[in-house]
């Protein structure tokens, strides 16, 4: 856990300066080092966006990790369902004058129960020796603390979408 803390310190560096941030070139380099990971479960990945040159304002190593760790979410869930046609699908867009970005799957949905619990410190939906909860919950102070952002989970018709807004 401590090494956690320390690998996760440097994010809340008081020092660091924003900087902006393409979303549709930060998701593509964020695929092509995680598309082997994807195809080997055989998860298509597609990219939904009007316009490439969406900018946000962020920590971009930061932004990353947040996008990892939901990548690594959808992964998790489709590893445990028999799903033949495992997508993701990522939306970049704009609400009002604010970068949307969305990164929606079709594994498995999150318990009700669960959905409202899934951001904080150690919980977890996953068997608790795969998984210490910290994941989503350092995603979230990542954006909202550390970026002044808004992230929420939501279940849809066919899985489930995460939405960064700002």
């Amino acid at each position: 856990m401590s090494k956690t803390i320390r690998t996760f310190s440097q994010y809340f560096h008081p020092y660091k300066e924003k900087a902006s941030i393409n979303l549709y070139s930060l998701i593509n380099e964020i695929i092509s080092f995680y598309k082997k990971t994807l195809s080997s479960i055989e998860i298509r990945f597609h990219i939904n966006c009007d316009n490439k040159n969406i900018e946000t304002i962020g920590f971009k190593e930061e932004y990353k990790e947040v996008i990892l760790i939901i990548l690594n979410n959808a992964y998790d869930a489709f590893k445990q369902m028999n799903t033949k046609n495992k997508n993701i699908t990522c939306t970049i867009s704009t609400i009002g004058n604010k970068p949307f970005l969305s990164i929606e799957n079709n594994g498995k949905k999150i318990d009700e129960n669960d959905i409202n619990k899934v951001f904080e410190p150690y919980y977890s939906t996953k068997n608790q020796n795969e998984n210490d909860g910290m994941g989503l919950y350092i995603a979230k102070m990542i954006i909202e603390d550390s970026m002044n952002k808004e992230i929420t989970i939501k279940n849809t018709k066919d899985g489930v979408r995460f939405t960064i807004i700002g």
